[in-house]
Order: C-alpha cells, then sequence, then structure tokens
C-alpha cells in the first residue's frame, strides 16, 4: 500500500505505526547524543574514533539529517544482511549436498590459514556462489520502484507478447520485480528456481549482453544508485 499511495501513505498511518517510528527516533537521537557526549569528553576531536556518524557530522550538524542516515544504516545494513544468512542457513538445511560440500571447503581452508581474512574469503569460491544463489532466489529487497526523471520510450515490455515499447511519461513511478527477474529462464536456464550455486560456474545466457549482465542481477540494484552494501561485502 504504502508503495501505490506514494506520499498519501501518512494517510494511513495509524498510531502504532507512529509509536514505532517516533520509538526508532529516540533510539537514533540516543546515539547522537552519545556521539557529542563522547566529542566534548575529547575536548571537540573525534581523533581515535572513526565511524559512518562521525564522517556525516563533519560535513552536517542538522540533528534530522543525522538521525535519517543512522535509521538508513540500521534499517539497510541489519535487516538486509538478517535475511541474507536467514535464506542461506535455510536454503543449505534443505541441500544437505550442498551444505557437505560448503563445509568441506571451508574445513579444507581452516586447516591451511590461521585466520580467515576479507582476501580469504574471496578465495572460497564456492561459498561466493551459495551466497550469490541465495541473493538470486530470494533478494533482501524483492520489489523496488524508480520515479523517471525525463519521458522515455523502453523498446520493450509492452503489449500482449511484450515485445512492443512502452512510453514512460516524467514522474511516473515505475515499480520492478527482482523476485520474478531472478528467476527468468531466459537468464538462468530452464532450472531457475532451484538452488544450484554450481550455475555461478557456468556460462549463463545472462552474461551473454552486458544489458543484461547488469541489469538481470540486482541485489544490490544497479545503476548510479546502486547499494552501497555491494562494496562492503565479499564477492568478487
Amino acid at each position: 500500500m504504502r508503495f501505490r499511495t506514494a506520499h498519501l501513505s501518512r494517510l494511513f498511518e495509524g498510531r502504532e505505526w507512529r509509536k514505532s517510528c517516533r520509538g526508532v527516533q529516540i533510539f537514533a537521537d540516543q546515539i547522537i547524543d552519545q556521539h557529542l557526549m563522547d566529542k566534548q569528553l575529547n575536548n571537540g576531536s573525534n581523533r581515535g574514533c572513526s565511524s559512518l556518524l562521525q564522517g556525516v557530522a563533519e560535513g552536517c550538524h542538522d540533528r534530522a539529517t543525522l538521525r535519517g542516515q543512522i535509521i538508513n544504516m540500521l534499517v539497510a545494513g541489519r535487516d538486509t544482511t538478517a535475511c541474507l544468512l536467514s535464506w542461506t542457513f535455510f536454503l543449505l538445511v534443505r541441500h544437505p549436498q550442498v551444505m557437505e560440500k560448503l563445509r568441506s571447503q571451508v574445513s579444507e581452508w581452516e586447516g591451511v590459514h590461521d585466520q580467515i581474512s576479507r582476501s580469504d574469503l574471496r578465495g572460497l569460491r564456492y561459498l561466493q556462489n551459495v551466497l550469490k544463489e541465495t541473493l538470486r532466489l530470494y533478494p533482501p529487497v524483492p520489489i523496488n520502484c524508480r520515479e523517471a526523471s525525463r519521458t522515455t520510450i523502453l523498446p520493450t515490455g509492452g503489449g500482449p507478447d511484450r515485445t512492443s515499447p512502452i512510453l514512460i511519461v516524467a514522474g511516473t513511478l515505475v515499480n520492478f520485480n527482482v523476485y520474478a527477474l531472478h528467476r527468468r529462464p531466459d537468464l538462468y536456464g530452464m532450472d531457475a528456481e532451484g538452488f544450484r550455486p554450481e550455475r555461478w560456474d557456468e556460462d549463463l545466457p545472462l552474461f551473454q549482453q552486458k544489458v543484461t549482465r547488469n541489469f538481470g542481477y540486482l541485489p544490490f540494484g544497479a545503476g548510479p544508485r546502486t547499494c552501497l552494501g555491494s562494496e562492503s561485502w565479499t564477492l568478487p
């Protein structure tokens, strides 16, 4: 409903919704107050302390902006990570052969390395494939939308056979279903509905063209507004 009603969604917000939002705002304000207190104790210096809040605070002193950045990081960084881990364990339990193969690779790697670094994780190819496949089947953001900044025409997608052009007028909200996109047989094979990490070592139809390679796999979105998390996880 919030997607469809956009700015009018506030008309449907009940007391519990507003109470929950206020609780999150109070939590974020406590983080800001603690940051300001620590800065005062250090005589106005943030030396020895590096955080996202510090970086934002250096260029902005507006509390509402700081609060918004904190809430954005909590929602985007916590819920999405929890979602990925939950679905990963769910799929591993349902596919014991994949779990055994992954456990064997990790155990073998662990026997050689005392500590596993970020660069080491990049070398665990099958682990990367498992995570990629999980994000493909169960993306943390399964549906999203963008507003057209200018009038344009999509070359295909319209008509009964979806091959006709589509006119997109400036200001139009365009919804796209990442969940459905990730399960297209023409991109991921006839077994696109199945959990098979090995597919990422094959020549997928997805990677035959640059456009589909960039926009056929969207767990982090794409383009100039790609999720910042795409740079901080272990995908090669």
